[in-house]
């Protein structure tokens, strides 16, 4: 069983695995993280944001963030940054679980939650958690059709917790 963390710093070594499987499959996400880190761009720490990580047995299988968005000038609007899933354990619930956290997470500093991919599977992803009710509001608005970009309303936990167990029933 694996488990979500909120974590401060980030180790390379805990993500050199991660890292190497990324780049080898196409995504980009993993360096974009290790490289903002490094350069100062986005570091997490800034008043709403944080970074999650999903553990087995203390390996890192999973990496997702939350940063104000840095393309708009709102100070309430979240971004979804740089969700992997190492191969091994995807279907597994963990992107979901990741993308959830990230929600909860921004509900307490955020009206809006902005997600925007240029990978097929983090697409499939991103529309599959809108069709299973984790993020009820999600929707597309991308000019490309290969890029998704959702804005998710936020809305209170008491509605989306009716909302998650109406959907989950139907599942």
């Amino acid at each position: 069983m694996f488990t979500i963390h909120t974590v401060q710093k980030l180790f390379l070594a805990s993500l050199t695995e991660m890292l190497t499987e990324s780049q080898s499959t196409g995504f980009r996400a993993v360096q974009r993280l290790l490289d903002e880190w490094e350069t100062g761009t986005h570091r997490f720490d800034r008043p709403g944001e944080a970074r999650f990580v999903a553990t087995i047995n203390r390996q890192t299988i999973g990496i997702c963030g939350l940063t104000i968005d840095p393309y708009t000038d709102q100070l309430d609007c979240g971004r979804v940054r740089r969700l992997y899933v190492m191969m091994e354990h995807r279907c597994n619930g963990i992107g979901h679980a990741l993308v959830e956290r990230v929600i909860a997470e921004a509900r307490l500093s955020f009206t809006q939650l902005h997600v925007r991919t240029d990978h097929p599977i983090t697409d499939r992803l991103y529309r599959s958690i809108s069709i299973a009710g984790l993020s009820p509001l999600f929707r597309s608005a991308a000019s490309h059709p290969s890029i998704i970009t959702a804005i998710a309303r936020l809305i209170t936990p008491s509605i989306y917790a009716l909302l998650y167990r109406c959907l989950c029933l139907c599942v």
